[in-house]
């Protein structure tokens, strides 16, 4: 018999993009009556919710009364799964193709140690290359009148996120030359806002597609990585391969994974609450593959911006709690010693250096590493309780870093 598929959406004020999200599945190659999609509401306030589901009603709704996160929104839909066969997470802002589903479950079924098998994210646009002679402070993109600042990406030449004070889009700052992959329009025109400036550019060369996930590695210190993040999609990535960690973007999950590891931890909220599961399940000798046959589009950011207090809290902080919790001693202590020098780097540079040539201290992200660390330490005592199974430093070393 065909498995039942379970599909879980988790929104907050999704807009347009949900909609787009609820219409591709709707043209998903899989029998209707086993695909069963239900949609996380987690308190949005912007009506995208009724419009989906008054264009889809077969569509289950579950209703959050506040925002949950990621994590406990998507363990709302995970909690009791009944005679579903295989759970499959897929961001809100991601667009599947129509057989997107088919070679997830045939990779689940065709290995039994298999707990997750993860498909192939690309950004969602196009794009087309362009680069800039430096140094410029980057503060916006235009592509036929439509802000694109989000959408772009700089594959090399820019300095680290600099945040702008209404916590918006972030400036960049590049070196003295840069590459930026703007989306492709058909005139090949863009405006891009430099050093206050809004200037128009003519692009050349043919449209590509960009990686933006196809497994997640893991990188010394604590940190993980999109695995082939910012890559070119030349079919370097096209044959299946098993990776470290799954990516909730886009992954199906096997039914008995779920019930032996568990459901997402609360706590994290958002940002590396996937990776803990992931963590959790090679601890207790499941395996997860790379399916490149699924595909799935992405609007990178789209519910959360990177370089944001949001975004830099919840990362820092969960990230040391995550290595806490799953990680041999070792590695977890290296997590919490690079994130003390990175912040002791931070306030020679942003701080003392600057008071000794006579201008004003920079405190931004120092405030805000303030506050994910001591996050970090309200969180300990419970992370040290749940420390239980530990992968081997050996198998640890055998997964960093493996892009």
């Amino acid at each position: 018999m065909t498995p039942l598929v379970r599909v879980v959406v988790v929104t907050r004020d999704g807009g347009r993009l949900l909609e787009r999200c609820l219409e591709c599945l709707a043209r998903v190659d899989w029998p209707a009556p086993r695909l069963e999609v239900v949609l996380v509401d987690n308190a949005s306030t912007d009506g995208s919710v009724e419009r989906a589901v008054a264009a889809r009603p077969r569509t289950r709704v579950i209703r959050a009364d506040h925002n949950l996160g990621y994590a406990a929104g998507n363990n709302l839909a995970l909690d009791d799964l009944g005679n579903i066969d295989y759970v499959a997470l897929l961001n809100n802002d991601a667009f599947v193709e129509g057989d997107w589903l088919r070679p997830l479950v045939d990779a689940l079924e065709s290995e039994r140690d298999l707990g997750a098998a993860t498909s192939k994210v690309l950004f969602a646009p196009c794009y087309l290359d362009h680069r800039l002679a430096g140094p410029v402070t980057l503060r916006g993109v235009r592509v036929e009148g439509e802000d694109r600042w989000r959408d772009t990406l700089l594959p090399k030449g820019w300095l680290d996120v600099d945040s702008d004070p209404k916590d918006g889009p972030p400036v960049r700052r590049s070196k003295a030359e840069a590459k930026l992959w703007i989306p492709a329009s058909p005139d090949r025109r863009a405006e891009l806002l430099v050093d206050d400036v809004w200037i128009d550019v003519i692009l050349a060369g043919d449209p590509f597609d960009v990686v933006n996930n196809v497994g997640s590695v893991l990188l010394p210190r604590g940190h993980a990585a999109d695995r082939g993040f910012l890559q070119r999609d030349t079919g370097q990535f096209d044959e299946p391969e098993e990776v470290f960690a799954w990516s909730g973007t886009s992954v199906l999950l096997r039914r008995a994974y779920l019930e032996e590891v568990g459901l997402f931890d609360p706590r994290l909220f958002a940002y590396y609450e996937d990776l803990d599961l992931a963590w959790r399940g090679r601890a207790r000798g499941w395996r997860y593959l790379y399916v490149p046959g699924s595909v799935v589009r992405h609007a990178h950011a789209a519910t959360s911006i990177v370089g944001s207090a949001f975004f830099d809290y919840h990362v820092e902080r969960n990230r040391l709690l995550v290595s806490v919790k799953n990680a041999p001693a070792a590695y977890a202590l290296g997590a919490i010693g690079e994130s003390l020098r990175v912040t002791g780097l931070h306030v020679r540079r942003d701080v003392v250096r600057r008071v000794v040539h006579g201008e004003r201290p920079t405190t931004t992200f120092l405030r805000r590493r303030g506050r994910a660390f001591g996050g970090f330490l309200r969180g300990l005592p419970s992370a040290l309780r749940v420390r239980d199974d530990v992968l081997p430093s050996t198998e640890v070393e055998r997964w960093l870093d493996q892009r």
